[in-house]
């Protein structure tokens, strides 16, 4: 799956969110049957392809910025109701190194995803003593700042998780 599209990966996610969604039982039966059915294989193997496209000679930002959600999501949702368990470590700290080093590069939509994510769940963010350019940058970031922007919804659809996700925010904070 690492040579995979931004838009074949969203449509991988898709379908993954559909069975998730399928699942009745108690969370033990729900997790049982993610983990025989590779569910969360397939995330952690959705995660790393995001990854590989971010780390592109040219870096891919929008495959970064899924594969934070991701590595976010994990840490903040029960696996049981999201599907996404057992991400690699190790991609997780190849996440945080690149976003370490695109910090001054990084565009409007990350200066408010990344500030809300860091408050809701900073265990998503390893190891940010060695990276002090990310680590100043989340800790004086708005968590709130997602509000104050205009969203385009239509650009969120098709972004996978992370777009649904934002979706149900904007739509559950609507005027």
């Amino acid at each position: 799956m690492a040579a995979a599209t931004l838009e074949q990966l969203a449509t991988t996610e898709a379908e993954l969110e559909r069975i998730v969604g399928s699942i009745d039982g108690t969370i033990e039966e729900k997790t049982n049957h993610l983990r025989s059915q590779g569910i969360f294989l397939r995330y952690a193997e959705v995660f790393s392809s995001y990854l590989c496209l971010a780390e592109t000679p040219s870096p891919n930002l929008e495959a970064l910025k899924r594969a934070v959600f991701l590595g976010w999501y994990e840490v903040a949702e029960p696996s049981f109701c999201s599907g996404v368990a057992d991400l690699p470590d190790n991609a997780r700290a190849r996440v945080v190194a690149l976003l370490e080093s695109l910090v001054p590069q990084l565009d409007d939509e990350c200066r408010w995803m990344l500030p809300y994510y860091f408050y809701m769940d900073d265990f998503a963010f390893p190891n940010l003593d060695a990276n002090p350019n990310l680590n100043a940058f989340l800790s004086s970031g708005d968590p709130d700042g997602w509000r104050s922007h205009q969203h385009n919804t239509t650009a969120m659809r098709h972004r996978g998780l992370m777009g649904d996700y934002w979706l149900s925010i904007f739509g559950s904070h609507a005027a």
